[in-house]
This record gives structure tokens, sequence and C-alpha cells, in this order.
């Protein structure tokens, strides 16, 4: 995620997200979903004692990403909407995924 975020500038892609237009189709296996379901799945930890319902929510993350990335056109999508959400999503599962690596106290790799 970092990696491509770099390249952002490099490629003249504008980050102004239109989040309102988002359609699961874009985003291939409802990534947002996952997303959306951070702090549900903090609370969880919390609430069982369990940490290691944070490392299997950063797993199933981690895959999401994966496959969105493989997927998907991210700076190279021609609808500038649909490259602007891509971006955000990418940054949106970076910032997350930093949160949920911190909370078990595992630094965020720059790049894997």
């Amino acid at each position: 995620a970092r990696i491509i975020l770099a390249n952002l500038g490099d490629n003249g892609c504008d980050f102004d997200p239109d989040l309102h237009m988002v359609s699961p189709e874009q985003y291939e296996e409802i990534d947002l979903w996952i997303l959306a379901r951070f702090n549900e799945r903090v609370m969880a930890a919390l609430e069982e004692y369990e940490p290691s319902v944070i490392t299997h929510y950063i797993l199933d993350l981690a895959a999401a990403f994966n496959r969105f990335y493989h997927e998907c056109q991210i700076l190279s999508a021609e609808d500038a909407v649909v490259r602007s959400n891509r971006i955000a999503m990418v940054d949106a599962v970076r910032t997350v995924l930093g949160r949920a690596l911190h909370l078990i106290c595992l630094k965020t790799p720059e790049k894997i």
C-alpha cells in the first residue's frame, strides 16, 4: 500500500475520493465491508480477552487487499473517479493495517 501511495505523485493521479459512488463491483469481494469491521473486531478482542481476533482480522484484510490489488487497476484505472476511490481504498487499508499491527505490538513494514 505504501508503494502504491508513494507512486501516486509520479503518475499524476489526483487523490480526491468520492466515496458515495463506491460500488461493491469496483472493489471485488466488498473489501470496504472488511475495513468497516475494524472497530467491531477490536471490541470483540477486548470483550473476549482474545488478541487472536485482531490477528485473524489482519489476515482477512491482507487477503482481501491482495485480491483487490491483483484484480483491479489502481493507478492506471481509466476512470478518474474509480482511480481516486481505489487510491482511497489503498490508503484506508494502509491505515487500518498499521493500527491493527500496532495493537498486537508489531511494527508496520515499509514494504513486503
